[in-house]
């Protein structure tokens, strides 16, 4: 399926510019941290991790928020860093 927002042929600079559009529709998003191999030039693939202000999120609550934000950038790997397990 093809989404209007593949990745494909897409510059560094174009791929932030599309990530940061999409989070900052969500007022509860702090921070986007790009990570994985998209630093490099190259990439194959980008991870995305949200991080959100500090609240006290239901953990369904936070699944719906990845789901659509997953929907919206189809072709990326979407965290929520609240959901994240830590060690």
């Amino acid at each position: 399926m093809n989404s209007p927002h593949t990745t494909q042929n897409m510059t560094q600079e174009e791929v932030t510019r599309l990530v940061k559009k999409e989070v900052l529709k969500d007022k509860e998003v702090l921070a986007a941290i790009l990570f994985g191999s998209f630093p490099q030039e190259g990439f194959s693939d980008i991870d995305v991790c949200i991080v959100l202000y500090p609240g006290k999120y239901k953990n369904l609550y936070l699944s719906e928020k990845r789901l659509n934000l997953m929907v919206a950038l189809e072709d990326f790997d979407i965290q929520i860093f609240q959901q994240l397990p830590m060690y």
